[in-house]
């Protein structure tokens, strides 16, 4: 349940970074909070970590023997450098204030996670439209939500403005999830289950609002 996400934030937000504060593979199912700080934390250590890849690589070419460790161990950090690329742009994007570097590390890969970060951009740019379009495309080619904060409440947003309330929940959940902090997910929350008719979800989401300090009326967001 929500509220109890909310209540044990510090202690999982903590837990979320010591687990991935080293230098691990890593995936894109990301558990637990993304919050700044957790972001931020990780882009550092992923940083790091893409510089001591260039300096192996560097070394490795410098006093290349020909022989197949060498190309062996080339072509891994090689791939690892891409997903490094694919990393940064997942956790960079859940602010819209970095989409434009996450489509420039996206720029030599393909991957059906580019329309995510175009749509972000469009909506960034007021234009819903093309954002509404490029997530529904991506989603009908993965239809679970991503472990992302920003896509998620973006799309839930969007799916609201379609009168899609069902499957806005649905996104607007693992938004929440992501980041139980941020009072207007809520407040999105509490006005989509009034739209359904979910009575316990709307007393849930107050008495979230309520331990998170807001408004537990909120105000409607469904027009803006």
């Amino acid at each position: 349940m929500l509220n109890k996400i909310i209540q044990s934030y510090q202690h999982s937000k903590l837990a979320t970074i010591k687990k991935f504060s080293g230098h691990e593979t890593g995936s894109l199912d990301e558990p637990g909070c993304l919050d700044d700080s957790f972001i931020k934390t990780k882009i550092e250590d992923l940083k790091k970590e893409y510089t001591k890849m260039d300096q192996q690589i560097e070394q490795l070419i410098h006093f290349d023997k020909e022989d197949e460790y060498n190309k062996q161990k080339l072509k891994t950090l090689f791939e690892r450098k891409e997903e490094i690329h694919l990393y940064l742009a997942f956790l960079s994007s859940n602010s819209l204030m970095n989409i434009e570097s996450a489509i420039h590390l996206m720029k030599d890969q393909k991957s059906h996670f580019s329309m995510c970060l175009e749509a972000l951009y469009h909506w960034k740019e007021k234009r819903e439209i093309q954002a509404y379009t490029l997530l529904e495309e991506f989603f009908s080619l993965h239809s679970e939500p991503l472990e992302h904060y920003l896509i998620n409440k973006v799309y839930g947003i969007l799916l609201i403005r379609h009168n899609q309330f069902d499957q806005a929940a649905r996104f607007l959940r693992k938004a929440a999830e992501k980041r139980p902090e941020d009072l207007e997910l809520h407040v999105l929350l509490k006005n989509t289950y009034k739209v359904i008719g979910d009575l316990d979800q709307i007393d849930l989401h107050d008495r979230i609002l309520k331990l998170l300090g807001g408004d537990e009326n909120g105000h409607d967001l469904f027009s803006q």
